[in-house]
């Protein structure tokens, strides 16, 4: 045999077992990590991978999406007890046969959850005992607090009012409430006409501050007359209607929106409530009694539908179709109220769908 064939057999022979060598797969061993779950960082899942050559299995390549995060989106919500993260608990102990506290646990509440799964970078304002309207001592309705937030690096917020409204039989207003007119007064701007068809009531803000009446400003002859000079770039919010649910989440549209035009809104109406109302009246729904002036959950998310509608807000219904409904409602709400921990992460599957933003 020639030379030159025994160095052609050789290279061809080299050449066959570099190429099994590669195609035959490595073998690992997948080692847990002590990794606590449900540290920061979506570290649940996470594994260590360490090649021994012993035990078979796929290691498999984070996903673009695994590897560089997700959407990164800055997102405030602001709402009630349910979004700061109050929780109810069977507890046999109690008088009332169950407990209410603020979850510690800030990874089982439904805004945390969310965020979580989709990759959001969360800032939780929400406020125990607060609606548009309603606010308890020493807290911030929906109205006040805008006026604390700047919205101008935010990319979404999420607006979850109304139970608190309804509760506690607060003026929710009317749909006629929601056309207002908005004025933007300059140096020595002292009187400003008003359309022929302003109402004898009108609520009126400066730079978000309510004024009142006779000390701030008079209302004659189809003018408004401020008492004291505009400066430039002030800005006047009059409604041509006293303050009411309506008219402060009007607000709160208008605030963020003049804050970051760009900013994407996400109305979010109450999930049911079994406080009043029975099973007959789909509990708090479809209720008409004394407790809450005659007005069910219905009427809440009748105006507040209004509201979207006149503007172009994206509504999500956690009235009519959430995981709360007329059958589970005693198990997942046991307070009648706020949801248990199993409710939270209930509602976070459904808003994490709901509340999509990329």
């Amino acid at each position: 045999m020639s030379r030159k064939f025994k160095c052609c057999f050789l290279a061809i022979f080299c050449c066959s077992l570099l190429m099994l060598t590669a195609c035959t797969p490595k073998k690992y061993i997948i080692t847990p990590s002590t990794t606590e779950i449900g540290t920061t960082g979506n570290t649940a899942d996470r594994t260590d991978h360490t090649a021994t050559g012993t035990t078979e299995s796929t290691v498999h390549e984070p996903s673009d999406e695994t590897a560089q995060g997700k959407s990164g989106a800055v997102w405030y919500a602001l709402g009630d007890s349910i979004t700061e993260g109050w929780t109810s608990a069977k507890d046999p102990t109690a008088e009332t046969g169950y407990s209410q506290f603020l979850n510690k646990n800030e990874a089982q509440r439904w805004v945390n959850i969310v965020a979580e799964k989709n990759g959001y970078d969360l800032t939780n304002h929400g406020i125990g005992g607060t609606g548009y309207v309603r606010c308890k001592e020493n807290t911030m309705n929906a109205r006040q607090l805008a006026d604390t937030l700047d919205f101008a690096q935010c990319h979404f917020v999420t607006l979850a009012y109304g139970v608190n409204d309804w509760k506690y039989a607060v003026n929710i207003g009317t749909a006629e409430d929601i056309p207002q007119t908005l004025f933007a007064a300059y140096d020595g701007h002292k009187e400003l006409k008003l359309a022929e068809n302003t109402p004898a009531y009108i609520t009126v803000y400066k730079n978000g501050t309510l004024l009142e009446e006779g000390k701030d400003y008079v209302v004659g002859n189809g003018y408004l007359t401020l008492m004291e000079d505009s400066e430039k770039g002030d800005i006047l919010d009059i409604y041509n209607a006293e303050e009411s649910m309506v008219t402060n989440m009007s607000y709160v549209i208008k605030k963020i929106l003049r804050d970051n035009p760009l900013c994407k809104i996400f109305v979010i109406t109450p999930i049911n409530c079994k406080s009043v109302g029975s099973y007959g009246t789909n509990w708090g729904i479809y209720y008409a009694g004394d407790a809450t002036n005659g007005l069910g959950l219905e009427d809440i998310f009748a105006l507040q539908k209004a509201v979207c509608d006149y503007y172009g807000i994206e509504l999500i219904d956690m009235t009519h179709s959430s995981v709360v409904n007329r059958e589970n409602i005693r198990s997942l709400l046991v307070d009648s109220v706020h949801p248990t921990v199993e409710g939270h992460e209930a509602l976070a599957r459904e808003l994490a769908e709901k509340i999509s933003f990329y």
